[in-house]
């Protein structure tokens, strides 16, 4: 019923790890790589059987995203999708019972919580007091995420018949004429699990200062974090 379908460039550690948790619990996998992609990507895309095809992204992540919809829906396979980039792992518990809450709830879009973090912070860091903080309405003490937020509700699954299409070159987002969303559990795990190093964060954003819309958005998350900074300090 549902296909977990995952975006690669050169991320093959990351896809590899997502992979393996994919095919250990026997979920269906499809994979949309970049005719650019590394032959690293691509032999172990063979190697591990993973049923693919490769894409020539042209800069625009919206039409990426609406040509992985199109290529899955030709598969005539599946009636959900939710689309990973492929630093996203799903938590074990979403992929076990994510298909038994769909099939009772009578929706076809759903966001999923993302927890984001960096590498060099896991180990100072507490998962289960940041998913408390959200649930409860406190406020986190968000100094050692470095600017990151750390839960967010992505809205990746949803059924292909539902008319979703992507918009924007970049930071990109789904629609539909019906535009309600039913949210997955805020749950640590029941989750995507968005873990990155730092350096890596840095390299992406130097590529997404290419285009003007994040630079915009760059400047509104900042003024964001100069607000959320202030109303921490004004609790100490």
């Amino acid at each position: 019923m549902l296909v977990w379908a995952i975006i690669v460039y050169d991320e093959v550690e990351y896809l590899k790890t997502t992979v393996k948790r994919l095919q250990d619990l026997d979920r269906n996998i499809y994979v949309m790589c970049d005719v650019k992609s590394p032959d690293s990507v691509k032999d172990y895309l063979v190697e591990a059987t993973v049923e693919h095809s490769e894409y020539a992204f042209d800069g625009n992540y919206s039409t990426m995203r609406n040509e992985l919809d199109t290529r899955v829906r030709l598969l005539d396979r599946y009636q959900w999708i939710c689309q990973l980039d492929a630093d996203e792992l799903p938590a074990e518990n979403l992929l076990l019972e994510v298909e038994d809450i769909l099939a009772g709830a009578g929706v076809t879009k759903v966001n999923v919580c993302r927890f984001n973090c960096y590498s060099e912070q896991l180990d100072d860091l507490d998962v289960k007091a940041i998913f408390d903080s959200v649930k409860t309405g406190e406020i986190y003490q968000m100094e050692r995420l470095w600017n990151v937020e750390p839960i967010e509700m992505c809205k990746r699954l949803y059924r292909l018949d539902a008319g979703i299409k992507w918009h924007g070159r970049i930071h990109e987002w789904p629609e539909a004429d019906d535009d309600e969303w039913a949210d997955l559990p805020i749950e640590a795990d029941f989750c995507l699990w968005h873990e990155k190093t730092q350096e890596r964060q840095e390299m992406q954003n130097a590529k997404y200062e290419e285009y003007e819309e994040h630079r915009e958005l760059a400047a509104q998350i900042a003024e964001q974090m100069a607000w959320k900074q202030s109303i921490r300090e004004s609790l100490e």
